[in-house]
């Protein structure tokens, strides 16, 4: 992973991942934003100082607040860091798209997903990157309690594998812009 050589970009630029704070949902689906950085920052060897994480010119951040309420925390964070908003990208959960997939977007609605809906709120704009994270849905399950369920072990072990086709896409977009990333990675299949 080449994210440490980006982190020395001129621009300063806000990584947020979603979840929910608290042991009871560290391994549920709609933390997949959490569990994301942490493979980032145990891969990259950097540590969180409660939820956040600065390296250079990237700054990592895990709200501190339930997900419903995130665009407070990211909009506390990049009012004092001065971030654009076209620098501030957010990684979660989709139950849209299936298990193993990625899709990045430079901008949209929230699509129904109260974390994203909050950070448009809060900034004001549809016009922030995002990378979103496929977990599927389940016949008979509401996605309420879908989304709040963890991951099976199965899942749990492939997780790696979607997490570093995400940091590719992280990657491209901070190195090449959002155009790149969203040809590159507008809809990412990953295949064992």
């Amino acid at each position: 992973m080449s994210l440490i050589r980006l982190s020395t970009k001129q621009e300063l630029y806000l990584i947020v991942g979603l979840g929910n704070i608290g042991k009871e949902y560290a391994l549920t689906r709609h933390n997949v934003g959490f569990l994301f950085l942490d493979f980032l920052s145990e891969n990259l060897g950097f540590k969180f100082s409660g939820f956040e994480a600065k390296i250079n010119s990237l700054i990592f951040l895990k709200p501190d607040t339930y997900m419903n309420r995130s665009g407070i925390a990211v909009k506390r964070v990049s009012d004092f860091y001065k971030i654009a908003h076209k620098n501030i990208i957010v990684i979660y959960d989709d139950l849209d798209l299936d298990f193993k997939t990625i899709r990045f977007r430079p901008k949209g609605s929230s699509a129904g997903h109260k974390g994203m809906e909050s950070i448009i709120e809060e900034l004001g704009t549809q016009l922030i990157p995002r990378i979103k994270i496929g977990i599927g849905r389940k016949d008979g399950v509401k996605p309420k309690d879908w989304v709040l369920s963890n991951f099976d072990d199965a899942e749990l072990s492939y997780l790696p594998k979607i997490f570093e086709s995400a940091a590719m896409c992280l990657e491209i977009f901070l190195e090449r812009g959002e155009n790149e990333a969203l040809m590159k990675c507008g809809k990412v299949k990953i295949v064992s």
